[in-house]
């Protein structure tokens, strides 16, 4: 994993003195809540919420205001999923809550190249960490690539749990790995090049009475095997991107090593790009 996000995730509010009174009571809901009033302080939310998006709609307050209280909103819910989590509420409207809060983390993949069952046929392959695995999973999460294409991400798993994923925060300058199991040779001779993302990394492991050792490294497409793929000279390119982005010889010279170097490497990010 490179990453997580969520679009509920959002910045601190700054109080002010002329604030509607909906997004004091929204802070108030904030400051107040706990493990006893966590529903009715959900809902009087709700309320305030609703009536912010009227005042909006009627002219009364701007668009300055209605994002703070969108903000104030989302950090109610927030913290009322917790306490639901820890009163092990399991209600409809706490469990949608809950998905409609998980994490998106976003892994270092195609999954039209290496899963693609999973996005053309809604096929579900069993998902799970490999790391951590001593300690428990508190956030929930959906599994996105780094393609462009919305349709590349993850949201369906194996499990009692099937909308998301149990995960755990992610730590700086620490690896998180993920495995997807189950997937065969068959998803290999699926899998297409959205994005230009080529074939990943492979390991042979083979296993002998009780142990194993890795027997074979088969390493993944560069760039410029991609690029003759669709039919693109890579020295061609590197001509015409060094004339246009360099004023002179030597400038021009330099930026072809640099990108005749990048060219040779994987199509994925490598660990010492995420850690810049």
């Amino acid at each position: 994993m490179i990453g997580k996000k969520n679009s509920k995730d959002g910045l601190e509010v700054v109080a002010e003195e002329d604030d509607p009174v909906q997004i004091e009571d929204m802070r108030q809901a904030l400051e107040n809540m706990d493990l006893e009033n966590y529903a009715e302080f959900y809902h009087d939310a709700l309320h305030y919420r609703e009536e912010l998006f009227d005042a909006f709609n009627l002219g009364n307050i701007g668009l300055e205001e209605r994002s703070k209280g969108d903000l104030l909103f989302w950090k109610v819910c927030q913290k009322a999923a917790t306490f639901a989590e820890a009163d092990e509420n399991d209600s409809d409207e706490f469990e949608s809550l809950k998905k409609l809060l998980s994490k998106k983390y976003i892994g270092n993949f195609s999954l039209f190249q290496s899963v693609p069952d999973m996005w053309g046929v809604q096929q579900i392959f069993p998902t799970m960490p490999l790391h951590r695995l001593d300690e428990v999973p508190r956030v929930r999460g959906t599994i996105a690539d780094i393609t462009c294409d919305s349709d590349g991400e993850i949201r369906s798993f194996a499990g009692e749990n099937a909308d998301f994923l149990a995960l755990h925060d992610l730590r700086e300058d620490e690896d998180y790995l993920l495995g997807t199991f189950l997937l065969g040779a068959y998803q290999d001779t699926l899998g297409d090049f959205h994005n230009l993302l080529g074939c990943v990394n492979e390991v042979h492991v083979t296993v002998e009475e009780g142990s194993w050792r890795i027997s074979k490294v088969v390493e993944g497409d560069a760039c410029e095997k991609l690029l003759r793929f669709f039919n693109y000279e890579p020295e061609e390119l590197l001509g015409e991107v060094a004339s246009r982005c360099c004023g002179d010889e030597a400038e021009g010279l330099k930026a072809r090593e640099t990108i005749r170097k990048a060219l040779g490497e994987y199509s994925y990010f490598k660990n010492r790009y995420l850690r810049a």
